[in-house]
Parts: C-alpha cells; sequence; structure tokens
C-alpha cells in the first residue's frame, strides 16, 4: 500500500511539493489516520476493482482445478474399474477348490501370482492418482474459503 500512495504522490507532484509559503511541509496539512486503505471514492473503487481482480483470479483457479480434477477422474475410473474386476478375479479364485493334484496347485498359485502381480501394478497408479484427487478437493475447499472472503471485504468496501 505504502508504494502505491508514493506512485500517487509521483503521480500529482505539485500537491506534494514543498514550497517556500508553507514553512517546508507538504500540501497535505491535516494528518490523516494510518489505515492500510484510502477513504475516498477513488481509492474506494481502486480497492473494490483491485479486489474483484482477485476474485477473478482464484475463480479461474477454482476452475482450473476442477479441470484438472475431472481429468484425473476420467484417468481414473477405468483404472479403478480394472482394479475391482482384478480383486473379483482374485476372490474367485480363491473361492475355487483346488484339485488334489500337484500340477492343479502350481496352475492356481501361478494364477495367484499373475493376479497378485496385476493388481500391485494398477493400484501403484491409482492410488497416487487418489491422492491427488484429495489434494485437489482439499486445494478447492481452500480456494473457496478465499473466495467467499473476498466476496465479504469487497461487499464491504
Amino acid at each position: 500500500m505504502q508504494e502505491e500512495i508514493e506512485e500517487l504522490k509521483k503521480s500529482v507532484p505539485a500537491l506534494f511539493s514543498e514550497t517556500p509559503g508553507n514553512g517546508g511541509a507538504t500540501a497535505n496539512i491535516s494528518p490523516t489516520p494510518d489505515t492500510s486503505e484510502g477513504s475516498g471514492l477513488i481509492s474506494h473503487a481502486s480497492t473494490i476493482f483491485s479486489r474483484s481482480e482477485d476474485i477473478h483470479e482464484i475463480e479461474q483457479l477454482i476452475d482450473g482445478a476442477d479441470t484438472v480434477g475431472k481429468m484425473a477422474r476420467q484417468v481414473q475410473a477405468p483404472m479403478r474399474t480394472r482394479l475391482r474386476a482384478t480383486i473379483e478375479q482374485g476372490r474367485g479364485l480363491a473361492n475355487q477348490t483346488v484339485p488334489p493334484d500337484s500340477a492343479g496347485e502350481e496352475e492356481s498359485r501361478e494364477r495367484l501370482r499373475s493376479i497378485t502381480a496385476q493388481f500391485k501394478r494398477i493400484s501403484s497408479a491409482t492410488i497416487p492418482l487418489i491422492q491427488e484427487l484429495i489434494l485437489l478437493d482439499e486445494s478447492q475447499a481452500s480456494l473457496r474459503q478465499w473466495e467467499d472472503s473476498a466476496h465479504r471485504v469487497t461487499s464491504k468496501a
């Protein structure tokens, strides 16, 4: 805010320049309260405009997070379906009776190993994606709180 004040002073040097008639004082004779925002109409309009830009930027971030979330869910859907199918295959194999011969046991073990390896591959990709979706949801919630706060402050201005 101090930088904005300095810029305004530079834009109207006649108001803030020292003159011999006022003993070296600036044109702003009456002290103003130490506030972070001005009290004039232009200052309020500038503040509202600035905050509306902030709100617009927040809304863009929310929209971007929505887009990324939708894309992640589209990627996640077939992986989740495949993961469920793999789990069902494992359950089906576990519920089967194993033939007493050693060839049947070995075939069942090999199928179980294959299903386990498939489960690990799919879950190693699915779990980070789920974590990313959780983080996106948390980020969106924070952005929405930030947006609500900015709306409240703007409506007070």
